[in-house]
């Protein structure tokens, strides 16, 4: 994981060196937070009579990125540590009562995103995160033993940022996020309930999609820019 983490680092620089050799490339570092629903989608059980999704199970995100933007701010890439909480509630119907449960998830997650912002404010931003399982239950009983332990998913947001100055910035939008490939170890719904309904659930995949509102404040500390000598240089952004 640390070449991994290593190989991403000089990633930035380059790209980053890259675009901003006719002009200046903005150093930034930041915090952000949301707070949204998720969805654990199953294509067999959303498709039953006897289950029902609900379709707000309250989830949250927040995390810090180091950023480097260049074309005057106009574009970048931003490395981003997450940590996050999300899952799925739902009810079954087993014929003689209705129950209802909840699934729930930890996560710890690592995104390199590449960011756009027009000449308007508005912004939109796209790229991968790699997860870390930190822990999964249900009903509050630990099935972490059922799920995988790291997963890479997907991530694409738009929105508005209202302060966009020469050191802070201020985003406000909304961020999807969703798994590629299947959360749980075992290739089941059945682990989410007892109910005899689920063993017809087998070999199909669980996704998850985070859907999250999203407030995101930046400061420009530094600038990285060609000197007179033809080297780069790093200044301090004053």
């Amino acid at each position: 994981m640390k070449k991994i983490f290593t190989a991403i680092l000089a990633l930035f620089f380059v790209v980053s060196i890259g675009f901003g050799q006719n002009g200046i490339t903005w150093i930034s570092a930041g915090v952000k937070a949301g707070f949204g629903t998720s969805f654990l989608f199953n294509m067999p059980s959303f498709n039953d009579p006897d289950v029902t999704y609900k379709f707000f199970t309250p989830s949250y995100t927040y995390g810090a990125k180091l950023a480097f933007s260049f074309n005057q701010g106009a574009m970048g890439f931003q490395l981003e540590y997450n940590n996050s909480a999300w899952g799925q509630n739902f009810t079954v119907n087993d014929g003689t009562n209705i129950t209802t449960h909840s699934a729930s998830y930890s996560t710890m997650g690592f995104g390199l995103i590449f960011k756009a912002v027009s000449l308007g404010g508005f912004y939109f931003e796209l790229g991968p995160q790699y997860n870390l399982v930190r822990s999964a239950s249900l009903d509050g009983n630990s099935i972490r033993q059922n799920s995988v332990d790291q997963y890479t998913s997907a991530v694409i947001g738009l929105g508005f940022m209202p302060l966009f100055g020469k050191k802070v910035e201020l985003s406000i939008g909304l961020r999807g996020i969703v798994s590629l490939g299947n959360i749980n170890s075992v290739d089941a719904f059945s682990i989410y309930s007892s109910s005899p309904n689920f063993s017809k659930y087998t070999n199909n995949n669980t996704t998850s999609i985070m859907l999250v509102p999203m407030v995101d404040f930046t400061y420009v500390f530094a600038m990285m820019g060609r000197a007179s000598c033809g080297k780069f240089r790093i200044m301090r952004n004053r």
